[in-house]
């Protein structure tokens, strides 16, 4: 019985596969947009206190 359980887990992953995979590449896309604007942000603040602590 636990290994039909297993088998039933594995089909229906591997079956909702392409369904699943498109919702999540669409919110990693989204994610990693704004991660990157994230740390230009933070980039670009530490350099503008480094150009004021300078000055």
């Amino acid at each position: 019985m636990p290994r039909a359980v297993t088998d039933i887990a594995t089909a229906a992953g591997a079956l909702s596969s392409p369904w699943w995979l498109d919702l999540i590449h669409y919110g990693y896309q989204g994610s990693m947009a704004a991660g990157g604007a994230l740390l230009l942000g933070l980039r670009l603040a530490v350099a503008y206190r480094e150009w004021r602590a300078k000055s």
